[in-house]
């Protein structure tokens, strides 16, 4: 149970870049102390939450692209990586071991908007591994778990 919440006023001084991002933004956060904390000096014993809110970017522009999560994970046999793309280009698609040793490259013309790339996982054992996409000189890389 939560007893009090108090804001914490923090300077950051290491900087944080957002990708296809210029402006300034602000984070809060706020922790949850519970009911068996000392409220005379502000410790707690637990902390219970650290919320972030007031970070986002709310609105899609023409330099947004995403990799999106496999569907289904875990993947079984075949499964779908949803990415957007904001103008048409190249897209590179690379399937790795937890090693890194590249299991699978894809170079894909593709034109904007949102696209699905269909997997087979047939050759690949149980396990995880790490898929990225790269698109106009930056990549994301997620993590995809195999259970057959």
């Amino acid at each position: 149970m939560i007893s009090y919440r108090k804001e914490l006023s923090h300077i950051c001084v290491k900087s944080y870049a957002v990708p296809n991002f210029t402006g300034n933004y602000t984070v809060s956060f706020y922790i949850d102390f519970p009911t068996d904390a000392d409220k005379s000096n502000n410790t707690a014993s637990v902390v219970t939450c650290a919320k972030k809110s007031g970070v986002g970017i709310g609105v899609m522009d023409e330099t947004t692209w995403m990799l999106g999560q496999n569907i289904p994970n875990p993947a079984t046999s075949n499964t779908l990586i949803p990415y957007t793309i904001p103008q048409e280009g190249k897209v590179s698609f690379k399937v790795m071991s937890v090693n890194g040793q590249i299991l699978y490259n894809k170079e894909i013309e593709a034109s904007s908007g949102t696209h699905y790339v269909e997997l087979n996982t047939a050759g690949l054992s149980n396990g995880i591994y790490y898929y990225s996409m790269e698109y106009q000189g930056q990549r994301i890389v997620k993590k995809m778990t195999i259970q057959k």
